[in-house]
């Protein structure tokens, strides 16, 4: 499924899960910062720049979900 599918897009969704991390308090801060720029090169609205408005308004979404989930 396409990182920008609307079918995959869960506002609700785990944060931990998002980023393929398993849930531990013990968190490898390495492990996150790449899962994060991995995420972000997928979804950033720069990459999707081309593609429809609808399209464009889902990127801007999912770059909003994985930057919150980054804080």
């Amino acid at each position: 499924m396409s990182a920008l599918s609307t079918d995959a897009l869960d506002l609700q969704q785990d944060f931990f899960a998002l980023f393929g991390l398993p849930r531990d308090f013990a968190l490898d801060v390495d492990r996150l910062d790449q899962a994060y720029r991995d995420r972000q090169a997928q979804v950033h609205p720069d990459r999707h720049a081309h593609r429809s408005d609808a399209e464009k308004r889902v990127s801007m979404q999912w770059a909003t979900q994985v930057n919150e989930a980054y804080r």
